[in-house]
């Protein structure tokens, strides 16, 4: 295959973290032909760095320590912008994707490229005081100098909007996430059988990172109103975070990080499928990834409601509550669930290759 243009990814999550849209989007751009490098740079000491050999020149994981405080102290970022531009050369690419306003700084005199703002988040709204306010700034100069700025979400789309200007409306765009095609495709019954053996029935399960922006209040409740179940968390944790479930930490599995190739198999063993998020202005522009993996397995979910999810209105094993609506429930709420099935109208329609072709559309755009 001859490769159209080069791709730099700068991502903010490493190529090891739990796959979610920057992985899928470097993934499918290098499969339409792009030449792509995924970059990431991680504080010194919160991961370790696995270097590795190159197994497709097309397509390179690029992992970079970095001083820590990066968005509070100028002396980190003066240090980080050496690293960078110690292994990366910026002018050698014909495409650079930021995706967090505190990588302004590395592009910021960039000419003569194309720069993509691929906006996943209401990134500033994960800090506080002075942080926030130089998140604010770097994004508005970000938004500013890119050539094209894609969205996950028509919140986000709205907001930016609303807080930058309507002069950005002619080069913002709304590319939602999606399932990855081949989700579904293989099933290893072997792999199954052995997930479900383990498990205590019958259970909720949340996969995801298990942070602050769970209500973990909603959760003690659902538990305490369905005294039989037992709820998983599947996905990275911290001991601050396991302190929130002291109430009911007898019927709740941490599992830990699994990698992708698992997931569906803790899907198709659940019973239940739970998206508890706060909901606030964070969680408004979130347009979750697992939601497209539950409906793709064609899982009966609960979550709590923010308007991004009306776009999964149609989907009928989507119900949603609050703490003032904790219900109680019935064995025919969650046997319609087979072990494994497949929602192949809902994947046509909302796949990664999909997204893709919108993604290529708009970087093709004069």
């Amino acid at each position: 295959m001859e490769h159209k243009l080069k791709i730099l990814y700068f991502s903010s999550v490493n190529w090891n973290w739990i796959k979610q849209r920057p992985h899928f989007i470097a993934e499918g751009l290098f499969k339409s032909g792009y030449k792509v490098d995924y970059l990431s740079m991680s504080p010194f000491g919160k991961v370790k760095i696995k270097n590795k050999k190159f197994e497709n020149i097309n397509f390179r994981i690029i992992e970079l320590y970095s001083i820590p405080l990066h968005n509070k102290f100028i002396f980190s970022r003066i240090v980080n912008k050496f690293i960078l531009n110690s292994y990366i050369d910026l002018d050698s690419y014909d495409i650079i994707i930021v995706t967090n306003p505190n990588q302004y700084g590395y592009i910021k005199d960039i000419k003569n490229k194309i720069i993509i703002y691929d906006c996943m988040d209401n990134n500033s709204l994960f800090y506080d005081g002075y942080v926030r306010k130089m998140i604010k700034l770097w994004e508005r100069k970000l938004l500013y100098k890119s050539d094209k700025i894609i969205v996950s979400s028509n919140y986000l789309y709205e907001t930016i909007i609303e807080n930058y200007g309507e002069q950005l409306t002619n080069k913002l765009f709304v590319v939602r996430n999606a399932v990855d095609i081949d989700f579904c495709n293989y099933f290893d019954i072997q792999e199954y059988k052995s997930t479900l053996k383990s498990m205590k029935k019958p259970c909720f399960m949340y996969i995801g990172t298990i942070e602050s922006w769970l209500d973990f209040d909603l959760l003690n409740r659902l538990l305490e109103k369905n005294k039989d179940w037992t709820l998983y968390l599947v996905g990275p944790y911290s001991n601050k975070m396991k302190r929130k479930f002291v109430e009911n930490n007898d019927r709740i599995i941490w599992v830990g990080k699994k990698e992708h190739n698992q997931i569906k198999y803790w899907i198709s063993c659940a019973d239940i499928m739970v998206i508890p998020f706060k909901i606030n202005e964070l969680i408004k522009s979130v347009d979750p990834v697992k939601m497209y993996e539950f409906i793709a397995m064609d899982k009966t979910i609960i979550s709590t409601y923010w308007s991004e999810l009306e776009y999964f209105s149609s989907y009928d094993k989507l119900h949603f509550i609050d703490r003032e609506n904790i219900f109680i429930l019935e064995e025919e709420d969650y046997t319609e669930n087979k072990f494994f099935a497949v929602n192949e109208n809902f994947i046509n329609k909302n796949n990664w290759g999909i997204r893709i072709k919108k993604y290529e559309e708009i970087l093709n755009m004069d």
